[in-house]
């Protein structure tokens, strides 16, 4: 029962999910339609609960309003994989959806509360390409291979705002993150001491929760000018789940073959969202343009430095015998680099229904050369968005388009054992679309 609720919750936050790159790391560029026509740069000047929750709880208290604000977002990725000696390999370009939802409520006492329903992280890359020989025996091959990872992360929260004065206000959210894991691929076993450098089929799926909070504040210094700031701290997971697979291939090549070589474990990963400091200034150089600027440090460094995977209750008698135990760990090398994310955006206002927009962000890949894969290649690095808005009344409609320019990024002399992974190329570009109705009450 209690996987069945897990999964009916990820299924209501996010319907159909697609195969994503992002930037900045892991992390989006926007929530809602308007942000994510500028590319993420309005933390300073968000209109929405959405925008709001998702960047800077202290822009609630600039609703005068309640308001409820949902999404819809798209994806389309596209990706090759090349490397010497084999096929070129895919990214699967299937699209996708997933929901955004806010709420805002004013009370009486100039606090504005809200509550809201964020996918924080969607990324699901399926890539279709060849496993290299490699494994111990430098020839164990699993060959043409559909290879899934997935991380998902949903977070729920509820905030307050309080308008201090004219020109100050602050705010707080909480939040409780739900994350899943999912890696099905040939997996090379990186440091357990007696495995280390066997080579597996493995479908490992691991979910839990995880708190989490934010606070920011908006400074009002001029009537045209705006400065903003905000804080996230770290989210993190001791997820639990199972761990499968086949080593069938690798004991055969080291003529084992008798050996049964299917296998069963309960799983546990740690892994964290990192924390991130945002500051941004909104500027209305006259009265239909609005022109805003933003930089985020993002911990890429403490929160993604190794990926440990522990293994309890395994089910084969000769995997059990050879460790000497029914429970082993395995540690695979992340060693991402924290980085700044810079994000530029200006709206500007038709007439009093009509707004246009248009944004650009930039973040050097996190992910070193040596632990790169194909399945952990966040490396988009520049990113274009334009926008439309349309007001009648209570009504709000927005759309966006965001583009993930193409980025790619050569592993060089890989870490991860044995090889298989040397000289890859990786590329990687996405288009996105997103559709926001606020409705005023």
């Amino acid at each position: 029962m209690r996987r069945l609720g897990i999964r009916s919750l990820i299924w209501m936050a996010v319907w159909i999910l697609p195969s994503l790159s992002w930037g900045s790391g892991l992390n989006r560029n926007g929530f809602g339609a308007r942000s994510m026509g500028m590319t993420g740069a309005d933390l300073a000047s968000a209109k929405d609960a959405l925008s709001a929750l998702g960047m800077n709880p202290a822009q609630l208290a600039f609703l005068e309003r309640p308001q409820v604000a949902f999404s819809v977002v798209g994806a389309l990725a596209d990706g090759t994989y090349r490397r010497p000696g084999l096929p070129e390999g895919t990214l699967s370009g299937n699209s996708g959806l997933f929901p955004e939802f806010a709420l805002a409520l004013p009370s009486r006492r100039g606090v504005v509360y809200g509550v809201s329903l964020i996918p924080d992280t969607t990324r699901r890359a399926e890539w279709n390409y060849r496993d290299a020989p490699g494994g111990i025996d430098g020839a164990t091959t699993y060959g043409d291979f559909e290879h899934l990872s997935s991380n998902i992360a949903v977070r729920g929260a509820v905030g307050a705002a309080y308008r201090v004065n004219d020109r100050f206000a602050l705010g707080l959210s909480g939040g409780l993150t739900f994350q899943e894991n999912r890696l099905r691929t040939p997996y090379v076993f990186q440091s357990q001491p007696v495995l280390a450098g066997f080579k597996t089929q493995l479908d490992l799926q691991a979910e839990g929760f995880g708190p989490n909070a934010e606070i920011g504040f908006v400074w009002v210094p001029l009537k045209n000018l705006r400065i903003a700031a905000s804080y996230r701290s770290p989210t993190r997971f001791q997820s639990q789940g199972t761990a499968q697979g086949n080593i069938g291939v690798q004991l055969a090549n080291l003529g084992l073959g008798s050996v049964n070589p299917a296998f069963s474990y309960d799983a546990e990963v740690e892994t964290e969202i990192p924390q991130q400091l945002n500051a941004g200034v909104s500027w209305k150089p006259f009265e239909k343009l609005t022109l805003n600027g933003q930089v985020e440090w993002i911990d890429w460094k403490n929160a993604f430095q190794e990926l440990p995977v522990r293994l309890r209750s395994g089910n084969n008698p000769a995997i059990n015998a050879l460790v000497g135990s029914s429970q082993l760990t395995d540690v695979v090398p992340l060693d991402w680099e924290s980085r700044f994310v810079y994000r530029a955006g200006a709206e500007y206002a038709l007439d009093d229904q009509w707004k246009v927009r248009g944004g650009y962000s930039y973040s050097e890949s996190p992910v070193p050369d040596d632990t790169l894969l194909p399945l952990t290649a966040a490396i988009s690095e520049h990113t274009l968005g334009v926008g439309l808005g349309y007001r009648k009344g209570p009504l709000v409609v927005d759309v966006g388009y965001q583009y993930d320019l193409p980025a790619s990024q050569n592993s060089g002399e890989s870490r991860i054992l044995n090889g298989e992974f040397d000289n890859g190329d990786t590329e990687i570009a996405t288009h996105w679309l997103v559709l926001t109705v606020v409705w005023e009450f």
